[in-house]
């Protein structure tokens, strides 16, 4: 793989936008489980 210009240049933005996508993928991971977690207890009620 080639070296982006960008990302050769500026590493710290890259891993901070990385690091920003990683916690958004992890919560709404947990929205979604404590959705479905609701809706099981919902319709157990």
């Amino acid at each position: 793989m080639m070296p982006q210009p960008i990302a050769s240049s500026r590493p710290r933005i890259r891993m901070r936008i990385n690091n920003l996508r990683d916690k958004m993928l992890s919560l709404s991971l947990i929205i979604v489980l404590f959705h479905r977690l609701f809706w099981i207890v919902m319709s157990l009620a």
